[in-house]
């Protein structure tokens, strides 16, 4: 999974990164490396180089989709989408979705 990939090497990056004694020498020395991975996955993103299973987000449910009151989350959205066109989850069961444009989505609400 991209995301995953992106967290371990960001975490490498962070581990092998102990040359500072001071929190902000360490902070000045990591952000341009970290901001460089960042842009690396960004550019794979935008020039379509990545295939949409790499971009798949998967959590098991812990309660009926009927029983999430609020839309605040990237997973109760997709909940109510499913219940929408009568696919509603149990508990238990794993919910499977790519975000594409949640942020735009929020804004229109």
């Amino acid at each position: 999974m991209l995301f995953s990939t992106f967290r371990q090497e960001i975490l490498e990056v962070m581990s092998n990164d102990k040359g500072k004694d001071d929190n902000i020498g360490v902070v000045k020395a990591l952000k341009p490396k970290v901001s460089g991975a960042f842009q690396k996955y960004i550019q794979l993103l935008k020039q379509g180089k990545v295939p949409i299973e790499e971009l798949v987000f998967t959590k098991r449910i812990p309660k009926n989709s009927n029983e999430y009151q609020k839309r605040s989350t990237v997973e109760s959205n997709s909940m109510h989408l499913l219940d929408i066109e009568g696919r509603s989850l149990k508990a238990g069961e794993i919910l499977k979705y790519v975000i594409t444009d949640y942020y735009e989505t929020q804004s229109k609400k």
